[in-house]
């Protein structure tokens, strides 16, 4: 059962992790530095090698953020994207950052 006080500290959750991401660019300091921005790059790469996606394929990327993965790994791909997240600023974000292929 759901109660009035899980529903409160999933609303504080939520806009934590949207004001962390709103005002650092990022939800995790390491990913602000050159070197964690290059990590990011390196992982959507070895994630879009890995995952061998076929032309139209489908993927779906839950708990997408802001979606820092979201678009190395989709990027020179013919696959449809669509990211989903409790936080829709982060969702804006994330539609902000990636092409007309992620949804």
């Amino acid at each position: 059962m759901t109660t009035a006080a899980d529903v409160e500290r999933r609303k504080r959750e939520r806009r934590h992790f949207e004001e962390v991401a709103l005002d650092e660019g990022q939800l995790y300091w390491a990913d602000r530095t050159p070197a964690g921005k290059r990590r990011q790059v390196l992982r959507g790469e070895r994630l879009r090698r890995a995952a061998a996606l076929a032309d139209g394929a489908r993927v779906l990327d839950i708990g997408c953020g802001t979606g820092a993965y979201t678009e190395p790994l989709s990027r020179g791909v013919a696959a449809r994207f669509v990211g989903i997240d409790c936080a829709p600023a982060l969702l804006a974000a994330a539609d902000a950052r990636t092409g007309d292929h992620v949804a």
